[in-house]
């Protein structure tokens, strides 16, 4: 189990380039990355870059920084059509109003985009550093999210281990609850037969019984609940597609939790179910931030 918050950092460097890339990933129901680098790369480049990262990480927030410098002489291309045709404007100028004066060689070099870098391919050996970089850069992002992974398994087992606690304390008590209940109701009615003088119809009486013992009986969500807290237990052992499954399964507890409080009109019922409730909204917070 894995957190989606972490950070890694991988650089790599040699006689002709330096490479340094940085991570960081916020939480985020899907996977989205964004890339930035202090130099234009290439699509190809780019692509391989996102599909490496998504077979290492399946969902979050993903800010990727790429810091590349080359160490090499740069190489410059001339725009030969551009100064051609400056060349010939500032001829017809001279002609056109009679002007003489020559240009200074400084004059065409500093023209916008007179003389401008290569345009290069990435090559072999950009992208060899690149991955190089970027391997040790996810190794340090998956270390710390499986480093705070530890921690959020261990807060959300305990709050399982709560809501496990209150659905036995509810179940105890609905079942002192039927007994009472019909105890109760059956010296009501006895009591207001006996003051007109009609005796009690206990067939009837028990059909009566059934149909209230029916309307109010909460054995189904309880062993709902339990089968929820197990088939999470579970869940939060394994490696992969944690945090989606988590919360499929606390927004399932916290509607058995709602069913019971409208089922149920005993006050003690109430208060563990409400109690309940505020563990599982506490699962379903720290369920966000697992991948």
């Amino acid at each position: 189990m894995k957190s989606m918050t972490g950070f890694g950092r991988g650089s790599f460097e040699n006689e002709n380039l330096g490479v340094l890339i940085e991570i960081k990933s916020l939480n985020g129901r899907f996977l989205n990355i964004r890339l930035h680098s202090s130099q234009e790369i290439g699509d190809e480049l780019d692509l391989k870059i996102r599909q490496k990262i998504s077979e290492r990480v399946l969902r979050g927030n993903i800010e990727v920084g790429l810091n590349y410098q080359s160490k090499k002489p740069v190489e410059f291309d001339i725009n030969r059509p551009l100064i051609e045709g400056f060349l010939n404007a500032v001829s017809r100028i001279k002609e056109e109003f009679e002007l003489s004066g020559n240009l200074e060689l400084s004059q065409i070099a500093f023209l916008p985009k007179a003389v401008v870098p290569k345009q290069k391919r990435e090559d072999d050996e950009l992208e060899r550093a690149v991955f190089k970089a970027l391997e040790e850069a996810l190794n340090q992002l998956e270390k710390m999210r499986r480093a705070e992974g530890r921690s959020l398994k261990k807060v959300i087992l305990n709050h399982l281990k709560q809501v496990e606690k209150f659905t036995v304390l509810i179940e105890e008590e609905a079942k002192k609850l039927e007994q009472e209940c019909f105890q109760m109701l059956k010296e009501k009615i006895e009591g207001i037969l006996s003051k007109v003088g009609v005796g009690l119809d206990e067939a009837r009486f028990a059909q009566e019984i059934v149909y209230l013992v029916e309307r109010s009986d909460i054995s189904e969500e309880i062993a709902r609940l339990k089968g929820h807290v197990e088939h999470a237990r579970s869940i939060i052992s394994e490696e992969s597609d944690v945090g989606r499954r988590l919360d499929f399964l606390s927004q399932e507890l916290n509607r058995e939790a709602n069913t019971i409080l409208s089922k149920t009109a005993n006050f003690q019922v109430k208060q563990l179910a409400l109690q309940m409730k505020n563990e599982i909204e506490k699962i379903k917070e720290q369920v966000q931030n697992v991948e």
